[in-house]
């Protein structure tokens, strides 16, 4: 039995196996669009996990094999030296869960990696802030600390005149957390990172949090997460960096214009936490218009290929535009009296799960926050049955 499948166009697993997360990257590097490399563990593999209280037979043999693919697809080395690989850790239901389960971002940077990626980049900073991020999800995820992201959040976000030494201070506590939780050598040992992190991912599938989720949502119990493993793209490398939410279309009205949040400077989960104020997506267009007209024409190209309107997780590193996640919308009942829209591309008997008029939509609030992962979750797998379908018969 294979337990890990690389996010390749030749994946045809359904969602069921890989999570609708890879399973509408797959979708989107069939589309031709930017997806950054990597692989996703199965959900067999979480259902084995926490039946048996640990990973199958053959797993850590296979994640070897992916991981050196994964290195050769990008020519870096996790944990290297001179151009260090490091990867994000997602869950990834068959049914989407949004903020209910675990993420590990930037995982892979040792002090080495970290000494290596300063020396390649020439942004000693940059290296130190990656590394405190890693390190401070990882301490919060696998070894259960609580407060770890604050502190780091104030190393983070400190004035470029202070220095260093915040930067060193918060690092060490993170390294005695994660320490005395799984070891000191677990700091050296990237492989293991990674390990850990699956697993720690795998192992909030039955947090109490995501259990109310689904019982909430009526969601079945046993299905387990799958965990995509992606090359990071750095959305806080330089000023022409950052990350955002793309909608093909206005939620407030139904305009066919791109609407949403954009963070420059930042990664994705500053947008999620609402640690960091987002702008209006439009400015991007003015900062960076090499990097709008390639969201505008994919926001363009998703929509037609699924015929409905969609939404984008984007991250941008020194101006080149990668994108993370595609939902596909899904609306909340609204009010008879809400006025509603379709599109030409659209056949009538879908016009009534459009966005409604009244919806006046922040994106740094937590109630919109809130409202936008209800509104935007897959609701199951046969979502996006019908865009391959038409794929296949073409």
């Amino acid at each position: 039995m294979r337990y890990i499948h690389p996010l390749s166009t030749a994946t045809e697993q359904p969602a069921d196996v890989l999570g609708a997360k890879a399973y509408g990257l797959i979708e989107l590097r069939r589309l031709g669009l930017p997806v950054p490399a990597g692989f996703v563990v199965g959900t067999e593999v979480c259902r084995a996990f926490l039946r048996d209280g640990h990973f199958p037979d053959g797993f850590r043999s296979e994640l070897a094999v992916e991981l050196a693919g994964l290195e050769a697809a990008t020519h870096r080395r996790l944990g290297d030296t001179r151009k260090p690989l490091t990867v994000s850790v997602r869950s990834g239901a068959a049914v989407s869960m949004p903020g209910m389960m675990d993420t590990v971002l930037n995982l892979g940077l040792t002090a080495e990696a970290t000494r290596g990626l300063a020396a390649e980049t020439g942004n000693p900073r940059f290296a130190l802030a990656t590394r405190l991020r890693f390190l401070s999800s990882f301490a919060s995820t696998v070894a259960g600390a609580v407060g770890m992201n604050s502190g780091a959040d104030r190393a983070i976000h400190q004035d470029v005149a202070a220095g260093h030494a915040l930067f060193h201070h918060a690092i060490r506590a993170a390294e005695h957390v994660i320490s005395q939780h799984a070891g000191q050598q677990v700091l050296h040992s990237p492989f293991r990172q990674l390990e850990l992190a699956i697993a720690a991912v795998c192992s909030s599938w039955d947090t109490p949090r995501a259990r109310t989720f689904r019982a909430i949502h009526d969601l079945p119990p046993d299905r387990g997460t799958a965990v995509t493993v992606q090359a990071m793209v750095y959305g806080h490398r330089d000023d022409h960096s950052g990350t955002g939410v793309a909608f093909s279309r206005n939620p407030n009205t139904g305009d066919p214009v791109p609407f949403g949040d954009v963070l420059f400077g930042g990664q994705g989960d500053d947008v999620v936490s609402g640690r960091s104020p987002t702008l209006p997506l439009h400015e991007l267009a003015a900062r960076e218009p090499a990097v709008w007209s390639r969201l505008v024409a994919a926001l363009a190209r998703v929509e037609a290929h699924f015929r409905d309107s969609c939404c984008l997780e984007f991250t941008i590193e020194a101006g080149e535009f990668w994108i993370l996640q595609v939902h596909r919308g899904k609306w909340p009942p609204v009010p008879l009296s809400v006025p509603r829209w379709t599109s030409p591309t659209k056949d009538s008997s879908n016009s009534g799960r459009r966005c409604c008029g009244s919806l006046r939509t922040s994106f740094g609030t937590p109630a919109s926050r809130e409202w936008l992962s209800t509104a935007w979750k897959i609701s199951s797998p046969e979502d996006w049955a019908p865009a391959r379908a038409s794929r296949s018969a073409a």
